[in-house]
């Protein structure tokens, strides 16, 4: 049930000619959910001290009865949108507003609130068409108290289930919006609070919360629930399930099959009719011919910093050889020229760039071996050799490009040498990441090109990315700008060369603490103790200022615990605030951390 009372059709005539309906079907099984909590949904102010603020705040825009509205034309029952109900709700929050329920103890089934709540709807008609004749405010308000009293007397005529159990608190509505933006729920009863977020995409959305996250005492949904859009935003939002529910039959979610990540990181290159024209190992060397459209890709993606390798069924001691005279092998990194399974080649490929395997395409001339990789790795791209003209034209391959990108290859190269030495070392790991010299360098990003590579460090790293924030270039800008956030990056060398710039972080400096919004790594230097030993220099920072806690909010994925490991080993508490989200908490006055591994200097 919504507060519809004060949906205001005039100005919804002007806000809802800016945007295309679109067609909507609820992804909800309906017949599947036995019971609903009934729950009133009122729109609501963050910043509300009525009357007071009427007379003071310069938000304020009168509604009929003279209070606040919080959304801008109100809450209309949009028709074109099912779910619960044969509408769904539809508003648009104002600076500041929010919707608030108290949670009730009542358990209906679908069709109960849906006639409550097609009673209520009549009855708040008729009691506002009674109210609009009568001029005197004090009457209009009398009237509005009765509809209260009409609700609950509505509510006391239904069979009432006493069974107060749920199982998920569901979340299903379409955003009117261009970009993805976060939606905060918040629940406070006698003895818990609850606070969690769930990211809004444009159109569909569907999110379930289950009711043990919000630790209800006894187990069942009570106290105040709030709903509101991150940093005041002004959206459209049109709710069609927001809900607590009981299943008939707990829903078995559908696996989705893995699928390609965002952006390319690497690609695979077969060779024979591929990156030339014929079979190795049935013409002579001199019938080959290097596809020049292939040699033209090779070289831009080199620039773009989208690393390269080679898959191909032949024999390396007799093809590798052909590759140097050609002057293309340089290119390739961690090749697999033999007569394996090319899928297994690939997971091998990836497991020695130490980067997930959904960011890699494949380009192949036979059917077969496409198929092969399709079927073992739905994740990984895979392209016809027809396509090599016009992949650059693909959005996965429409990646910023950096002075650092144009060095990645050579970055690998170095990397391999490591590898290689540290397979010879006689001594423990510890002893050769020492015997290495690394050295972290740190600073504030200043100009294009340092900035340019964070901002590309944040979109690219998955791994090692504790918030697992995206920033659009805008947002990245704002918040680089903002003076009251810390921003650091970094970059690391040791006896072999430099890894250029691997690190950026940033963070909110507050009385006693420091907080870190944003925290990535590059996976060249995993492993390596580089963040560690950043974690150790902003806390020894913090303890010459004064400060205790140093602080962070982990968000947790599918890929990226590797960075929950490091502030487990550096003995951070970690606290569950929501689904999937983790308070980590140092008491650096107690925890004096120690670096012997890393050379550490600012700049």
């Amino acid at each position: 049930m919504y507060q519809y009372e004060w949906f205001d059709n005039k100005i919804f005539k002007t806000e809802s000619n800016k945007y295309k309906i679109p067609d909507f079907e609820s992804k909800v099984d309906k017949d599947n959910i036995t019971g609903v909590l009934l729950i009133n949904w009122l729109e609501h102010c963050h910043e509300c001290a009525p009357p007071l603020c009427y007379l003071t705040c310069p938000l304020y825009l009168a509604r009929k009865d003279l209070k606040c509205r919080n959304v801008f034309y109100g809450i209309y029952r949009n028709k074109r949108f099912t779910g619960l109900h044969s509408f769904g709700a539809d508003m648009r929050f104002r600076k500041w507003g929010k919707l608030e329920t108290q949670l009730s103890n009542i358990n209906l089934t679908p069709r109960q609130i849906k006639n409550a709540d097609n009673l209520n709807y009549g009855l708040v008609k008729t009691i506002n068409w009674v109210a609009d004749l009568l001029s005197p405010i004090d009457k209009k308000r009398k009237l509005n108290g009765a509809l209260n009293l009409y609700r609950i007397k509505i509510i006391n005529s239904l069979k009432i289930n006493t069974d107060r159990t749920c199982d998920d608190f569901l979340i299903e509505c379409y955003s009117f919006e261009e970009k993805e933006f976060r939606l905060i729920i918040e629940c406070k009863d006698h003895e818990n609070s609850y606070r969690n977020s769930i990211k809004i995409s444009p159109g569909h959305n569907l999110a379930k919360i289950p009711v043990k996250d919000f630790n209800f005492v006894k187990g069942a949904p009570s106290g105040k629930l709030t709903i509101y859009p991150e940093n005041d935003l002004e959206v459209r939002l049109v709710f069609t399930w927001l809900d607590f529910v009981k299943y008939k039959t707990q829903p078995i979610e559908q696996q989705e099959p893995p699928k390609p990540a965002a952006k390319v990181k690497c690609i695979a290159w077969d060779l024979d009719n591929t990156l030339w024209k014929g079979v190795f190992i049935e013409n002579k060397r001199s019938e080959l011919t290097i596809n020049t459209e292939a040699v033209t890709l090779i070289k831009k993606l080199d620039e773009k910093g989208i690393l390269q390798t080679i898959v191909s069924k032949n024999n390396y001691e007799e093809v590798w050889p052909y590759l140097e005279s050609t002057g293309l092998s340089e290119y390739f990194l961690y090749p697999a020229i033999n007569w394996g399974q090319k899928s297994e080649n690939l997971k091998k490929i990836a497991g020695l760039f130490d980067i997930n395997i959904d960011t890699f395409g494949i380009i192949d001339d036979s059917k077969f071996e496409r198929q092969e990789i399709k079927s073992a790795l739905p994740q990984v791209r895979v392209y016809e050799d027809t396509e090599i003209k016009d992949l650059l034209n693909y959005a996965e391959f429409d990646v910023p490009v950096t002075e650092e990108s144009k060095k990645r290859r050579s970055y690998y190269l170095v990397e391999q040498k490591r590898n290689q030495i540290e397979e010879s070392f006689s001594g423990d790991y510890v002893s050769f990441l020492k015997s290495c010299n690394i050295n972290l360098s740190i600073f504030t990003p200043k100009g294009d090109s340092e900035t340019k590579r964070c901002f590309e460090l944040i979109q690219r790293t998955n791994q090692l990315n504790l918030s697992s924030r995206k920033y659009d270039q805008e947002s990245f800008d704002k918040i680089v700008g903002d003076g009251k956030y810390l921003k650091y990056a970094f970059e690391c060398f040791d006896k072999f060369g430099s890894y250029g710039i691997v690190g950026f972080s940033i963070i909110e400096p507050g009385d006693d603490f420091y907080k870190i919004h944003d925290f990535v790594i590059s996976c060249r230097v995993a492993q390596k103790m580089v963040e560690h030993a950043f974690i150790t220099w902003l806390s020894q920072k913090m303890s010459i200022e004064g400060k205790k806690y140093l602080i962070a909010e982990y968000i947790k994925t599918s890929r990226n615990s590797p960075i929950l490991s490091v502030f487990e080993d550096i003995s951070f508490e970690k606290e569950e605030i929501g689904t999937n989200s983790f308070l980590l908490r140092l008491n650096v006055r107690e925890n004096k951390l120690k670096n012997d591994i890393v050379s550490v200097n600012e700049r």
